[in-house]
């Protein structure tokens, strides 16, 4: 008899030629469910556990293995994975969001502590430098943008959805400045549970990050600037310290000692960001060794201020302020200058982190350019599917109309040539 391949009209409740025809519905069932039914769940290993550390308590026991992770791991963003910055966040009254260890389950072996803080997601609708509107979305941001995890793609599926499973607060999973190529980079753009569960968006596409590799000494950094480039930087803090009428100075805080200098400094300097913390924040930042900030000054007027933090051999440089009326002196230029002076001298650096941007005071022979991006996750739902659609649309629109304004401005330039009009005849 007619038998359809693989397939056994003998095993068919129907038998005989009605089971054959009653296969052929159910496969004709099952294709067009293929075709138009979301897929089934996708099967996971259990290879990894994760847990959540919600008590100080559970925090203490996973602390000699947190600290070993964290003293192998060389990621950029690794100061916001430090048990240093748990405490001060805690400290500070930051406690929204969750802390969570990944355990390989056959060795009972901690592979990963990765840090959560609830926040509201931004997504920024701009005109230039105008803010139009801003869509803000409830998640979660890893900090360190990514996870301080063993990389392998089971034990970054286990973390992803636990996310997924146990966070139905969150809309959405911020990773604020993700390397390009690096493992979690990969991981995102091939993993069928992040397919599965969220949409992967990159709101301001790739973007430079710039980092300096601190030089060894002050000879090789001066070898390095070339002799016209060495005596223009020299003239211009020359210039400088003569128009205040007095010695350029930097001022190190990294100690509550010399936290006045810092207050004294945001004041004088009329500086207002959302960079700039409390002095109980900056307390907190210096009692658990992350505070590194440097001030100059040309007696008592402050020329420059740079906030930052330290983490081992790096200093994060998170914003840079100066004084506007002595911009033909450049200010800012003199207050790199002075500081990647004092980096050297002191030996306790190997790099600076500059974060997304293009720095004013930058040099080749010591930059380093990556390309990093933001990424979002945001769950599959229909309102994330329209704020994605709505802020790349919003982007669409505005490139679409700044091409076209550019075309006419060429036209009337005569750049472009005119296209002709069809024969009448």
């Amino acid at each position: 008899m007619f038998q359809t391949a693989g397939m056994d009209p003998i095993h068919h409740p129907g038998g005989g030629l009605m089971g054959i025809r009653m296969q052929r519905s159910a496969l004709l069932e099952q294709v067009v469910a293929a075709t138009w039914l979301p897929s089934l769940p996708i099967r996971h290993a259990t290879r990894f556990t994760v847990t959540s550390l919600a008590t100080h308590q559970s925090r203490m026991e996973v602390r000699s293995c947190w600290n070993q992770l964290f003293c192998r791991n060389d990621r950029p963003g690794a100061i916001y994975q430090s048990d240093s910055y748990d405490e001060f966040r805690r400290e500070s009254g930051d406690v929204e969001g969750d802390l969570l260890a990944i355990t390989e389950t056959a060795r009972n072996t901690i592979v990963g502590i990765v840090p959560l803080k609830a926040t509201e997601i931004g997504l920024q609708f701009m005109l230039r430098s105008k803010l139009m509107y801003r869509l803000r979305p409830h998640g979660l941001m890893l900090l360190g943008s990514e996870p301080m995890l063993v990389e392998e793609p089971e034990a970054f599926d286990s973390l992803f959805l636990h996310l997924a499973r146990h966070h139905p607060e969150a809309s959405a999973i911020s990773l604020m400045a993700v390397r390009e190529g690096s493992f979690t980079w990969r991981y995102l753009a091939t993993s069928a549970v992040i397919r599965e569960h969220f949409y992967v968006y990159k709101p301001e596409g790739l973007r430079n990050c710039h980092a300096v590799e601190v030089p060894t000494s002050l000879d090789a950094y001066h070898r390095g600037l070339g002799k016209k480039r060495r005596y223009n930087l020299q003239r211009q803090e020359r210039l400088l310290s003569e128009h205040l009428g007095d010695e350029l100075t930097l001022v190190a805080i990294d100690r509550a000692s010399r936290l006045h200098e810092l207050y004294r400094a945001i004041e004088q300097l009329g500086a207002t960001d959302d960079a700039i913390l409390s002095p109980e924040h900056y307390a907190l930042a210096c009692k658990h060794g992350l505070l590194l900030c440097y001030v100059l000054r040309a007696g008592s007027r402050v020329v420059g201020l740079a906030l930052g933090s330290q983490c081992r051999r790096t200093f994060l440089v998170h914003r840079l302020f100066h004084d506007s009326s002595l911009q033909r002196f450049s200010p800012g230029t003199a207050l790199w200058q002075h500081m990647l002076r004092d980096l050297i001298g002191n030996g306790r650096f190997d790099r600076v982190e500059m974060g997304f941007g293009d720095p004013a005071y930058r040099h080749h022979t010591t930059n380093i350019i990556e390309q990093r991006a933001r990424i979002l996750l945001l769950r599959r739902t229909v309102v994330n599917r329209l704020r994605i659609e709505a802020h790349r649309g919003f982007y669409a629109a505005l490139a679409s109309i700044s091409q076209r304004m550019r075309e006419i401005r060429l036209l009337r330039q005569g750049a472009l040539p005119v296209a002709a009009k069809p024969d009448p005849s």
